[in-house]
């Protein structure tokens, strides 16, 4: 034992040991891969050298790559005159003329500066022009320029820019040296608009402002306003260009347009001398005509109504701009206090409404409605008033076409009840039975038999005093209307202590609207039922297979054997039982009735008793082996201790 445990410490070094090289040995190759970075860094530069762009956007340029030279070079670094051989030999003069630059829009050019080396017997000047277009071929460059020094008196407002560098020297050896060249400018901001806002619709020419352009480099003298339809502005509809500028905000108060119509605007800054560029370009309509003249359609005026919540219709207008129609109820003829106000989005063809909900009802008295359009600039046309007159058909039955109106209630007990007006039935065609700590359900169908829609019919299960769980699978119908049926479940669930007798159950029906209540009763007689026989359950269960199998018309009952399995499962032997029962049963009269006789052979009791026998026997077999076995390997051990 000794020797085998040195040798396994031996192996677990071994181990350690290669996991150390292989530590090291990645350590390594993180150094390499580290010092080639740094080797790669310091000695190669990455980027554009000699090509620094600061973006017109940013006030600053410095361009070398893209000028024309002339008896001078670029190294990379600098411009100098050009060395006429690979020893220094410089030549005597020479120019760099830059590139030209564009700002994109005129622009106030007001310092030029650069960093430069001019050695002894050098010289280095550097003059600049401003230009009205990209070609720079007639404007003239300025006089020599002074380092940083204000171009606004010397070069014209314009857009584009353009400098040239001359180079002199009088020693072939020497050279001056332009590293940067830096230019600034400042230009108009552009106006911001406020209002109108973009994509407004409007029924009045409305006011026109905008947030103010200067600042403390500019005097801003006016603006000029453009107003088109026409979104390219080829044309104006209307123009101002002698706005004068107020504190913080500008505007004009006396646009006129003649015409409805989408329009589109714009602002521009002045000083005088050069304008800013135009402002976004915002679009609104005017539009100043009403929608047309309709008229409602229904209820018809003073007409009678027994509906609570009635449908409204009106007739469609016309409106390229339409916003909604907005629906006004009230029991004020002059409408100084509305009930209900419904508004219909979206297009004309929206021109109905029925979307109560359960609390907006109308009351027992007279209603007054009207409807209003509105176009998306708020101009609107109001229809007539119709007057309606709400009565409800249970006070007087005969005031109002002298309908009857009735409730059916049918599902799981005998006999009929009847009422004259408004009736309450429950028809069961075979007793309910249900056993203990068991359930059953048992449909109830409901039916309105007359011409008024009844609401709001709210259902209750009661028992007296029982330990009975009653449940309804709907206990609430919004509306029922005339000839409409609809079927609920009953949930019957005894308890273990429910009282083995006839227990009285009772629906009750109330509706709101007619306003009226009804019951019925009926019994559910409880059994008493033991806990069961697995053995019993599942030598059923083998009878019915059998049945299915030489019976395929049986085969339709296949549910109610799922639903016995699954009662089973959860350990309801009595469900599962009756169940079993109730298909043997039914598979019976269903072959009775095709004029045959159904055999059934039931497993005789004295081989489930010799099964159970024999399977007691075995288990009490293994019990006992399993002790001796127990015991015996706790003696062996003993013996082997001492």
């Amino acid at each position: 034992m000794i020797e085998q445990f040195g040798q396994y410490t031996k192996k677990q070094r071994k181990k350690c040991k290669m996991k150390e090289l292989k530590r090291k040995y990645f350590l390594l190759n993180v150094f390499i891969v580290i010092f080639v970075l740094l080797f790669l860094l310091i000695n190669f530069k990455f980027g554009i050298t000699g090509f620094l762009v600061v973006d017109l956007s940013d006030d600053n340029v410095s361009d070398f790559d893209s000028g024309i030279f002339s008896n001078t070079t670029f190294d990379g670094e600098n411009v100098t005159l050009f060395n006429q051989s690979l020893t220094l030999n410089y030549t005597d003069m020479g120019n760099f003329t830059s590139q030209i630059f564009d700002a994109s829009l005129d622009v106030n050019w007001t310092n030029l500066s650069w960093i430069s080396d001019e050695p002894s017997n050098t010289n280095l000047t550097i003059t600049a022009r401003s230009c009205n277009d990209s070609a720079c071929d007639v404007e003239t460059f300025s006089d020599n320029l002074t380092n940083g020094q204000d171009l606004t008196p010397i070069i014209s407002e314009n857009r584009y820019f353009q400098y040239k560098a001359e180079f002199l020297s009088d020693d072939a050896d020497f050279t001056a040296y332009l590293q940067e060249v830096n230019i600034s400018y400042l230009q108009f901001q552009t106006p911001n608009l406020n209002e109108p806002l973009n994509n407004s619709f409007l029924k009045i020419t409305p006011e026109f402002n905008w947030s103010n352009s200067s600042d403390s480099d500019f005097l801003i003298l006016n603006y000029t306003i453009e107003i088109s339809d026409d979104i390219t502005f080829s044309y104006t509809n209307y123009s101002n260009t002698t706005l004068m500028e107020t504190a913080n905000v500008t505007q004009d108060f006396s646009v006129s347009l003649e015409e409805d119509s989408e329009y589109y605007w714009r602002v521009l800054a002045s000083n005088g001398t050069r304008n800013s560029s135009f402002s976004e370009i915002r679009t609104f309509t005017l539009d100043t005509t009403l929608p047309n003249e309709f008229n409602l359609s229904s209820p018809n005026n003073n007409s009678n109504i027994t509906d609570t919540q009635p449908l409204f219709t009106w007739q469609e207008i016309t409106e390229i701009n339409f916003k909604n129609y907005t629906l006004e109820i009230s029991n004020d003829s002059n409408f100084n206090s509305i009930n209900f106000t419904f508004t219909s989005l979206g297009i004309v063809s929206n021109n109905s409404f029925n979307g109560w909900n359960d609390s907006q009802k109308l009351n027992n008295e007279t209603w007054y409605w009207r409807v209003t359009a509105y176009d998306k600039a708020l101009n609107n046309r109001t229809s007539d008033t119709f007057k309606l007159i709400y009565k409800d058909p249970f006070e007087d039955p005969g005031g109002i076409g002298g309908t009857t109106t009735s409730i059916t209630f049918s599902g799981g007990s005998k006999g009929v009840r009847k009422l004259e007006q408004v009736s309450l039935e429950l028809l069961q065609p075979n007793p309910l039975s249900l056993f203990t700590n068991n359930t059953i359900i048992t449909p109830l169908t409901i039916s309105n038999k007359g011409n008024v829609a009844l609401r709001n019919l709210n259902l209750e299960a009661l028992v007296g005093g029982a330990n009975l769980d009653l449940e309804l699978s709907r206990k609430t119908i919004e509306i029922l209307f005339p000839g409409q049926t609809l079927t609920i479940d009953l949930f019957i669930r005894s308890r273990p202590n429910t009282e083995i007798k006839d227990h009285e159950i009772t629906i009750e029906a109330n509706v709101l609207e007619p306003n009226f209540k009804d019951s019925i009763k009926f019994f559910v007689n409880l059994l008493e039922f033991g806990f069961g026989d697995k053995q019993l359950i599942a030598e059923k269960t083998s009878v019915v297979q059998t049945l299915f199998k030489e019976n395929p018309e049986c085969a339709e009952l296949q549910n109610l054997l799922d639903k016995s399995q699954i009662a089973f499962e959860e350990n309801d032997l009595q469900r599962s039982l009756i169940l079993l029962e109730e298909i043997i049963q039914s598979c019976k009269e269903l072959v009775s009735s095709l004029g045959r006789n159904l055999i059934i052979e039931e497993p005789p009791t004295f081989k489930r008793d010799l099964y159970i026998a024999l399977t007691e026997v075995a288990v009490v077999l293994l019990l006992f082996s399993s002790i001796y076995m127990y015991y015996r390997k706790r003696k062996l051990l003993k013996k082997y201790k001492k």
